[in-house]
């Protein structure tokens, strides 16, 4: 059996050398430590052995574990340039060892939009101390400056929440409260980052319990959202109704949908938004009602949570996805912008020292600040408010242009970022949004939106799309009475209800299939007419 790689060159099956570059033979394929354990040993060769093929894909391996490691092999394969060759030697390995490609054999899916490049962070639009601390932090940690800013805001926020509120238009007040997701891939040094934010609280959290007798509650000023709704309402009553979630990995996404309750519980973070009262009902003891409940969220995760986030039914027809604020910062591990020994001038340092303890003391100056019965107000200067008038206008077109397929999001835009406004206008020692911050605020409101946009797979308008969401929300939710991964065509015309005529199914099936999300298959029966089965990506 002979196979032939992209460049045209034979590569006889069983033979473990790379064809088109000899130094490739003894190359070890790159292993993480602590992951992919499975390659330790292995080289790059290899990738056209059927020793490697048996022993490593198929031996003892469930379905979704073959398809796991072949969508590793397979990424490894195209940074080799031997994608393809690859791709054909392992399918005739499956016709010999008996295996079912097209069953067992998946990469992972692919996103419905072409990636873009998105935005990076307008950090000019920030106050002049802020732009420094992300700038210094962001150098010294190398990672990116978005990484930093975003955070930050929803920090501030944290600390600021229940002691503001911002006015806008006809009297309408509401809190400053953020919620940030921030997504990136593993190596990206999130955990650094939010260390790096939650340091402040963490030390206003220890100087409080030192003056506190052992008997006395001990008020949380942050959790990491890995609780029940009702213990994080509890937390919340201790500590004046108010709390900032500071979390990585997005554990807390698994919480809301019901990892304890087995039911989806949204209510309060829901509420909390906005300060709406909400009653909590508790198993053991008495309900808790909070009148003015404010939370602020600052969460970096992985890319494939933000995914999970926004194809989650509930949380989108109800609104939670809407109140977040989506990040996804550029890559920097593997890029080039990090160095294993980086040299650090005397005044990078320096740099770094003095904006890390400006933003130390900003943000415990406002955790002191006492509360009092009604939040003080930050308004709109007067010579802003035409522009505040204008951009209303702009983002309400926005509702029924660019954002309408998720108008949850855009509903909320042009209110986001006032609160943002207010953030800003506050770091500057100031109550009063001047026309200058206004619009460094909506800079950074376009920011948001672009990136918003990309985490709901919504580049453009493409209607073919957003119905292929809802098809894989309808294949989450049905996999589980259905062992084999398979459908049929006529399942998923019972799902649309009518809805989708038979041409755009067919357009939206193709498209999951292009994305590797499922693959057809005409099935000929011994009697009856033929029909289309449909596998489903065991990656999902």
């Amino acid at each position: 059996m002979i196979l032939t790689n992209e460049q045209g060159q034979s590569c006889p099956v069983g033979n473990s050398i790379l064809p088109q570059n000899e130094e490739n033979v003894n190359t070890q394929i790159p292993v993480n430590t602590g992951e992919h354990d499975w390659l330790n040993g292995w080289k790059k060769s290899d990738l056209y052995s059927e020793d490697f093929f048996f022993r490593v894909m198929c031996l003892k391996q469930t379905s979704k574990e073959k398809s796991e490691r072949y969508s590793v092999v397979m990424e490894i394969a195209r940074n080799c340039g031997e994608y393809e060759s690859v791709k054909q030697f392992i399918k005739q390995c499956c016709e010999k060892f008996d295996e079912n490609f097209e069953r067992d054999y998946w990469e992972k899916p692919k996103p419905f939009h072409e990636d873009k490049e998105l935005p990076l962070f307008p950090l000019t639009a920030l106050p002049q101390a802020l732009q420094g601390y992300v700038e210094a932090v962001a150098r010294i940690k190398q990672v990116s400056p978005d990484m930093v800013a975003v955070g930050v805001l929803g920090a501030f926020s944290a600390a600021i929440q229940k002691k503001y509120n911002v006015t806008y238009g006809n009297m309408h007040d509401e809190p400053v409260s953020l919620y940030a997701v921030i997504g990136a891939d593993p190596a990206e040094r999130k955990s650094s980052v939010l260390s790096a934010l939650r340091k402040p609280f963490l030390d206003y959290q220890n100087a409080l319990e030192a003056v506190l007798a052992p008997d006395e509650d001990k008020p949380r000023l942050f959790s990491s959202g890995d609780c029940t709704q009702e213990k994080l309402a509890e937390m919340m009553s201790e500590n004046g109704e108010k709390i900032a979630i500071l979390a990585e990995e997005g554990g807390i996404f698994d919480i809301l949908g019901g990892r304890y309750s087995g039911m989806p519980n949204i209510e309060l973070i829901k509420q909390a938004y906005d300060g709406s009262d909400v009653t909590i009902d508790r198993k053991k003891s008495k309900s808790l009602h909070l009148r003015n409940p404010a939370i602020s969220a600052v969460i970096y995760c992985q890319l494939g949570v933000i995914q999970k986030l926004v194809r989650n039914i509930t949380f989108l027809e109800q609104g939670l996805c809407g109140r977040f604020m989506y990040a996804l910062p550029e890559k920097y591990a593997g890029s080039g912008h990090r160095e294993y020994k980086r040299e650090f001038t005397a005044s990078d340092v320096e740099a770094y020292e003095r904006a890390t303890e400006w933003y130390s003391k900003a943000i415990l100056d406002f955790l002191k600040l006492p509360l009092k019965e009604k939040p003080t107000l930050v308004w709109v200067a007067e010579n802003a408010e035409p522009y505040a008038s204008k951009m209303f206008d702009y983002y309400e077109g926005l509702i029924g242009g660019v954002l309408k397929t998720r108008s949850d999001w855009g509903g909320k835009a042009f209110g986001r970022v006032m609160r943002i406004g207010a953030i800003l206008t506050l770091i500057n020692g100031e109550t009063e949004i001047s026309l200058e911050t206004l619009k460094n605020a909506f800079k950074i409101g376009d920011y948001l939106i672009e990136h918003a946009k990309d985490a709901y797979g919504m580049v453009g308008n493409n209607p073919i799309a957003n119905e292929a969401e809802r098809a894989i929300e309808f294949i989450r939710r049905k996999i589980q009475r259905y062992p084999e991964h398979q459908f049929t065509r006529r399942d998923f015309t019972k799902f649309f209800k009518g809805s989708v005529e038979p041409r755009k199914l067919t357009e939206i099936l193709d498209l999951l299939e292009s994305c590797d999300y499922i693959r057809q298959f005409e099935y000929l029966p011994e009697t009856g007419r033929p029909s289309i089965k449909i596998h489903v990506n065991k990656l999902i």
